[in-house]
């Protein structure tokens, strides 16, 4: 046999003579590093190298987890367009991301939705968005908060749109502000069990979407504003036992009967009522929210009369009383208040020989005073 030919053999051969063999000598190797995982315990690959300082110096405010993967990219303020977003291969694990670009449209979601695939968290308020990009986002099945907003004229996302999100049963939190969404769409999201947070501020959804809200067992923090609801629709609010946090501001619609329904959510910590018409006999109903931990009562009709009903919320660490005819005397009515830490009474007829009377009952509070003119 040809020598180079037996050596070619040997060499073939040798690597089979050690297979199996357990060798007595230590090995001193290191461990291999621990991996990155998701919370399901699935692989995620490192980042690029330099792929991080790369978006920083772009500009692109980004978090890391310990093992020093990105897991959240930042755009805003950056009017950055659908071709920027080519390059999220270079990380493995991002779960949020923030865009206001009206620049990136459908054809950006497309590139992100494809690129990353342990998505949690999107933030689109203010991109040019249509149903289209609704269905690419619908595929993001591990999605659990989706803010939107039709802020933009081209953005024309409406009730087909929210058909094309209806399976994303982790969803705890979703903003539909300003978008062109009705009780019809609300509809299609009965899946959404796990539902904590919804916003349809400026939206097409009125009395009877809240009553659609039924279907949302867990849901806790809801805001509906401008003139889109009534006092019909608060009562449908009733059933809606695990609300914790209500906007229902800049509401003309609203009065004081339906602050009879809003006094029934005793669940309630946190209230803003802005620019609601209701009185003193409004406030009355709300008398019993001894819950609440924050309140929002500026531009109210709210006299000294009612402040009575304020005196059983000892809980409240904010209260707003701003624009409203409170005086002097109704000021003392907030002395029991002990746990409240930021007053206003802007705008009112409230005066500083009030608010240094009642810093004697309530060292601790920062009270905020402005005369009636100074503004």
């Amino acid at each position: 046999m040809n020598e180079s030919l037996k050596l070619t053999s040997l060499l073939l051969f040798l690597p089979l003579l050690f297979v199996g063999c357990v060798s007595d000598v230590e090995d001193d190797t290191p461990p291999p590093e621990p991996r990155a995982t998701t919370e399901q315990g699935e692989y995620i690959p490192p980042d690029s190298p330099g792929s991080a300082d790369a978006y920083r110096r772009m500009g692109v405010a980004l978090k890391q987890n310990p093992e020093g993967n990105v897991i959240s990219l930042d755009f805003r303020g950056m009017e950055i367009e659908d071709t920027s977003l080519g390059t999220l291969t270079s990380f493995g694990g991002v779960q949020s991301i923030k865009i206001d670009s009206p620049k990136v449209t459908d054809m950006g979601i497309r590139t992100v939705t494809s690129q990353v695939m342990t998505l949690k968290e999107l933030d689109l308020r203010g991109i040019s968005l249509t149903n289209s990009g609704m269905k690419k986002i619908g595929m993001c099945n591990r999605l659990e908060v989706l803010r939107l907003s039709g802020k933009t004229t081209t953005c024309t996302v409406d009730d087909g749109g929210l058909i094309e999100i209806a399976e994303l049963t982790r969803m705890r939190a979703l903003s539909l502000d300003n978008l062109w969404v009705s009780e019809v769409g609300l509809q299609n999201l009965s899946k959404m069990q796990n539902l904590q947070e919804l916003t349809l501020a400026k939206t097409l959804a009125g009395d009877e979407a809240l009553a659609v809200l039924q279907q949302f067992p867990n849901l806790k923090k809801l805001r509906v504003s401008q003139d889109q609801i009534s006092d019909v629709g608060l009562e449908h609010l009733v059933q809606i036992s695990t609300l914790e946090d209500l906007d229902i501001s800049e509401d003309s619609q609203i009065t004081d009967a339906g602050m009879e329904h809003v006094g029934k959510l005793t669940n309630l910590k946190k209230l803003n009522l802005w620019r609601v018409p209701l009185t003193d006999a409004g406030v009355e109903h709300l008398a019993g929210l001894e819950n609440l931990e924050w309140l929002n009562l500026d531009n109210t009709q709210l006299s000294d009369n009612g402040m009575v009903h304020l005196e059983g919320m000892t809980k409240l660490k904010f209260l707003h009383l701003g624009s409203t005819t409170i005086t002097d005397a109704g000021l003392k009515h907030l002395a029991g208040l002990k746990h409240l830490e930021d007053l206003k009474v802007t705008r009112t007829a409230v005066t500083q020989a009030g608010v240094d009377e009642l810093k004697k009952s309530l060292p601790n509070t920062n009270i905020q005073l402005q005369y009636l003119g100074d503004e």
